[in-house]
């Protein structure tokens, strides 16, 4: 799997599709993909803690 992330993004078309959703395609490792996902949960996490968010189950109703 390791690079599959930069041959996505190989066809010329590709890059600017993806940055028109906001986003940039990078290749990266596991290793700092999996760094990125820790930092970013811990992040997140803080936020939810903080603001005391809890999540609401909705029933459908049909």
């Amino acid at each position: 799997m390791a690079g599959s992330g930069a041959r996505f993004a190989e066809p010329p078309d590709a890059q600017a599709r993806i940055q028109e959703f906001g986003f940039l395609a990078e290749g990266t490792t596991a290793e700092r993909a999996e760094a990125f996902l820790r930092a970013e949960g811990e992040k997140w996490a803080g936020v939810i803690r903080a603001r005391k968010l809890r999540v609401e189950e909705q029933r459908r109703t049909a």
